[in-house]
């Protein structure tokens, strides 16, 4: 929660088709909340998912960001607005028909090892 402004916000896009909340989080306790709960183990997500997906640090549209990949495919990428204050702001990107640019600049590149492996 240290590294969150205090008004942060996490918002993210599932297009209707992923569970995402439409409206934003706001407030660090809130956002911090959230952000535990995402990347809290569980069995429900693993079949949601279908599987148990690896977290690599990069960049995305300039920013730091995760991007979270289950067999090579793009699931969901978290881009983070980091201001001199702390993070102010995680967009997630869950809607599978937005990721499928994202799968393909993927597996063009070399992304190194995964951060960690969740659910």
């Amino acid at each position: 929660m240290r590294l969150l402004t205090q008004d942060a916000i996490a918002v993210g896009d599932g297009g209707g088709k992923v569970p995402a909340r439409a409206r934003a989080f706001e407030g660090a306790l809130a956002v911090a909340k959230f952000m535990r709960g995402l990347f809290k183990p569980g069995k429900a997500k693993r079949d949601l998912v279908g599987g148990s997906p690896d977290v690599y640090a990069t960049t995305a549209n300039g920013d730091p960001a995760l991007v979270v990949v289950l067999d090579g495919r793009v699931i969901g990428i978290m881009c983070l607005e980091v201001t001199s204050d702390g993070i102010a702001a995680f967009r997630n990107q869950v809607n599978p028909d937005k990721l499928e640019r994202a799968t393909r600049r993927w597996a063009a590149t070399d992304h190194g090892d995964p951060l960690l492996r969740v659910f």
